[in-house]
């Protein structure tokens, strides 16, 4: 995880409510770009009477204590489950994904996001609440303090990208902070977890000062074809400029006014039109009341993941 930064942030994204991860659909010109970007699932297979240990490719631990997962009725499984995860560590991942670290119109520092679900015979599974699961997610060379777990939910919302994921802090499950002597060296962290679905590693930033910031798109770009995305660079934080302005054609947060100065950011737009991909990526510095300018360019779908894949 890259080096923190001391200054504060919070953006505000006005989000409204809805489910689970196979509730995401997408009805603009985007509606299938994510199913082609978004980070894909790992399998497994897992015996839920025996004590298992699962690793990701990218490192997260999942550890599934014997009689920890129960069937929709209550009773307790047996036998063979699948398990499915997906693993999101980098800021290319979450806007390939549509997976933005806010909560509730906060944003968040991320140590890393998941998808997990057990399933037995197409039926998804739950955890028994006092035999939860222990999860171990990669926090890098360096650990930080006030991580808690966040529970994901897919939202509607307002703009191109027509749905996002909003982010509830568990407060009641901090992080535990451990040295990784197999993956390594660095630290993890480590939550125990009584659900299945969206898990993120986070911890909030608090509100303090900082300056508006529009980003202006030109002539067929607007909020019903393009998604703007603007990346912390040095905090490992995505967040999506979903308020989107028809009469300035701007797109900004919902919560103007609490960018921090001087901060390193790279801003990312896609957009489709017909069967026409496009993209812009900005690398610039807030400033007082910024405003930048999309140029956007005619690419192709692989042509986007690779550069966005880089940052």
């Amino acid at each position: 995880m890259k080096t923190i930064m001391a200054a504060a942030m919070a953006i505000a994204l006005g989000l409204t409510s809805c489910n689970k991860d196979s509730s995401q659909t997408q009805t603009s010109d985007l509606k299938n770009t994510f199913s082609q970007t978004r980070v894909q699932s790992q399998t497994f297979t897992a015996n839920a009477g025996n004590y298992s240990r699962i690793v990701g490719t990218k490192g997260t631990v999942t550890l599934i204590a014997p009689g920890s997962l129960l069937h929709q009725d209550g009773s307790t499984v047996t036998g063979t489950v699948n398990i499915e995860l997906k693993e999101i560590y980098s800021a290319g991942d979450m806007i390939l994904s549509n997976t933005t670290t806010t909560s509730n119109g906060n944003l968040l520092q991320s140590s890393g996001e998941i998808y997990l679900q057990a399933t037995q015979s197409g039926e998804n599974l739950r955890i028994k609440h006092t035999l939860p699961l222990t999860v171990e997610y990669q926090g890098g060379s360096t650990s930080t303090t006030g991580m808690m777990l966040f529970n994901g939910q897919w939202q509607t919302g307002t703009t191109a990208q027509d749905s996002i994921l909003n982010w509830n802090a568990d407060t009641t499950r901090p992080a535990q902070i451990i040295q990784d002597t197999i993956v390594g060296p660095g630290y993890m962290y480590v939550f125990s977890q009584d659900t299945f679905g969206w898990s993120n590693c986070d911890r909030f930033y608090s509100l303090s000062g900082g300056t508006a910031v529009a980003i202006q798109a030109s002539g067929q770009f607007n909020g019903s074809n393009t998604a703007v995305y603007v990346v912390f660079n040095s905090e490992h934080t995505v967040a999506t400029a979903d308020r989107y302005t028809s009469a300035t054609n701007t797109f900004g947060f919902h919560s103007d006014g609490h960018t921090p100065l001087g901060l390193s950011v790279t801003i990312v737009a896609m957009a489709k039109i017909g069967t026409q991909y496009y993209s812009c990526i900005v690398p610039t510095t807030t400033t007082t009341n910024m405003l930048v300018s999309l140029n956007m360019q005619a690419t192709t779908l692989p042509a986007f993941k690779t550069a966005v894949g880089a940052l």
